[in-house]
């Protein structure tokens, strides 16, 4: 009688060591979900031959990959996008002008090539280049403390451009390929107004009294309406005939916009992905990986090396033009970062299988540059634009004496929850005089605190201060009272 739970022991096997391979063995160089893939292809029918993917792991994993595009829809920052300071550019623009700029270099790639009968199917090259990872642009920003810096934040915003609209345009492209039909986009439109209409309905319905009460009850409550809404938008977006992911990820938009980042909601949803789901669907990925070096022709590899070049030359280019405000060396660096593909990647290959675009080998090609990508990457990116000084790791936070502070002053620790002050530099706050931030504690990270520094919601200031006056600006930065006119006088 066949073990059914084997595999799925295999898989939990899996996960549980690739953190720890990826920490001690790489020194977090190569990500998890790369060793995940990894130890798949290992154990799988291309190495070893331990483990199959069966009936009960591609649903698994096809679950997975649905939960992944979820929680892209969740990790969405409305208020870092669309927030600006004044005289500044907005996120959103910049991620915009970008992903144009990334868009223009990679047709200027691919329709040559296919001309030249070196490529087929030009237009879903066109998406597929254009894409990178955020789970691989996220930990190489944190890792070199640059996430909450404002090149950190352009190059987030970037990102998020490079992940969001290549989605939008392979939904696009699949839905026209798989009915033939331009019109077909009008149902990806519709898809976008049920996001619409159900977003307004949850905003009502959520603060109701009775659903208050739900939520303070043991039931879950809001975890079980995240896995209602995810198979509410997946079973609408396959009864329209569009792609299941594009519904998964409006379903992770809907929730990024009703719940508060850093919540303990969305810590419950990302450990239920991350600790369960994920892990099969990336190790699915490497048991079904099947990759011979000595049947493909050189014209194979020519087209593989011409992909991953272009994956690059394509962020490179943009990076070189539209990043002046920092050196050169650093503008490759972030071309080399955004290179990096993965879920996307992986996406694009299964529904170019599907789609009858690409062969099973190129497939496997596709998924095999992906990883590689995402091993060299990030090292990349740390050699060329280094640590970020500013940034001070966790154990360099200091308590500061009180005895040295003059007559009336004291230190406080002050958490930032009022929404007006996210996403705002430091010299827009107009502090009195008596009062001076010392540091920002964001994460595990003790930021040095310069004009430029843009704060966040939930980061912790260690502030001193006039006694009267450090009260007002806490009741002011943690929304107890809406407004604080600055002194300008030092009080005796």
């Amino acid at each position: 009688m066949t073990n059914a739970y084997l595999p799925i022991l295999f898989v939990a096997c899996i996960a549980f060591l690739a953190p720890f391979l990826s920490q001690r063995v790489t020194r977090g160089i190569v990500p998890t979900v790369v060793i995940e893939i990894l130890l798949g292809i290992l154990v799988g029918p291309g190495g070893l031959n331990w483990l199959h993917s069966n009936q009960t792991l591609a649903f698994l994993a096809g679950f997975g990959f649905t939960y992944l595009m979820f929680l892209s829809g969740v990790e969405l920052d409305f208020e870092m996008v669309l927030s600006s300071s004044k005289g500044e550019t907005p996120l959103w623009r910049d991620g915009l002008i970008f992903f144009l700029a990334v868009a223009a270099v990679t047709a200027l790639i691919v329709f040559p090539l296919a001309a030249a009968h070196v490529l087929t199917h030009p237009y879903f090259f066109l998406g597929l280049i254009c894409t990178t990872s955020m789970g691989i642009v996220v930990p190489a920003l944190k890792e070199s403390r640059w996430l909450s810096h404002p090149l950190g934040q352009r190059i987030l915003g970037v990102a998020l451009a490079l992940d969001f609209f290549p989605l939008l345009y392979l939904a696009g492209y699949t839905s026209i390929r798989a009915s033939g039909q331009a019109r077909s986009l009008l149902l990806v439109i519709f898809l976008f107004l049920a996001m619409a209409l159900i977003y307004r309905f949850a905003q009502q319905f959520q603060n109701h009294a009775f659903v208050q009460l739900l939520k303070k009850s043991e039931t879950e409550f809001s975890v079980r309406g995240a896995f209602a809404l995810i198979l509410l938008f997946v079973a609408l977006a396959q009864g329209l005939g569009t792609q299941v992911v594009l519904g998964a990820f409006l379903a992770g938009v809907v929730v990024s916009l009703l719940v508060k980042k850093h919540s303990v909601f969305t810590q419950k949803i990302n450990s239920i992905g991350y600790g369960f789901f994920l892990p099969f669907f990336f190790v699915n990925v490497g048991l079904t990986f099947q990759f011979s070096t000595a049947k493909h022709s050189w014209h194979f590899w020519v087209i593989l090396l011409v992909l991953f070049l272009a994956m690059y030359l394509t962020k490179f280019l943009p990076s070189a033009f539209l990043l002046r405000m920092i050196p050169m060396k650093q503008r490759i660096g972030v071309g080399a970062l955004l290179g990096s593909q993965l879920s996307l990647m992986l996406l694009a290959s299964k529904l170019g299988q599907q789609l009858g675009v690409l062969s099973a080998d190129m497939a496997n090609g596709l998924i095999l540059l992906a990883i590689i990508s995402c091993i060299v990457s990030p090292p990349i990116f740390s050699r060329l634009v280094g640590h970020n000084k500013e940034a001070l790791p966790i154990e360099q936070e200091t308590s500061l004496s009180l005895d040295l502070l003059p007559e009336n002053w004291t230190a406080q620790h002050i958490e930032i929850r009022n929404r007006r002050y996210a996403g705002r530099r430091v010299a827009s706050l107009q502090l009195p005089r008596d009062v001076l931030i010392v540091s920002v504690k964001r994460n595990d990270e003790i930021l040095v605190p310069r004009g430029t520094t843009r704060l966040e919601r939930f980061d912790t200031l260690q502030v001193i201060g006039d006694t009267t006056v450090i009260e007002a600006v806490r009741l002011m930065l943690s929304g107890e009272t809406l407004s604080f006119r600055p002194s300008t006088s030092r009080q005796k």
